[in-house]
């Protein structure tokens, strides 16, 4: 499957280079690939705004709007991969650890690097952050800073 093959790097800098890379990936004008990367987006806002709710941890690939929009992208189920989702059971569930993710602090970068890509190149090619995505908290702060110095 294309989740076994995915190896999630232990060094941050080269699980971000992979992120951006596979949401890049997602980035074209395919409808597609935007809903994909749009439904990963919202998949990944959930856990950022609801990190202690399991609900929101969890994604069963049978789900019809899951499937639809992230099931036939293997680029799309990567991307969940690097971003700290992981099959379960019969691996038709994937979960993510925040702990195992690197923290809350990694799980808003990699919602951050979504959104750029969802942008487009062009804002994501200039690092643009938009004020809406700005860092609330000093964990937020944190992390942006990290992510700007890697790049």
């Amino acid at each position: 499957s294309v989740l076994a093959a995915v190896e999630v790097p232990a060094d941050i800098v080269e699980r971000r280079n992979r992120l951006r890379a596979a949401a890049a990936g997602l980035s074209h004008p395919s409808s597609s690939a935007r809903g994909a990367l749009q439904m990963v987006s919202r998949l990944l806002a959930n856990v950022v705004a609801h990190p202690h709710d399991d609900k929101y941890k969890r994604v069963r690939l049978s789900n019809a709007k899951i499937y639809a929009a992230i099931g036939q992208q293997p680029v799309a189920l990567r991307l969940l991969r690097l971003c700290g989702f992981a099959p379960v059971g019969d691996g038709e569930t994937l979960q993510i650890s925040i702990a195992e993710a690197g923290g809350i602090g990694e799980v808003e970068a990699a919602l951050e690097v979504v959104r750029e890509a969802e942008a487009g190149p062009n804002n994501a090619a200039e690092g643009g952050v938009s004020q809406a995505a700005a860092p609330q908290t000093a964990a937020n702060a944190t992390a942006a800073t990290v992510a700007a110095g890697m790049e």
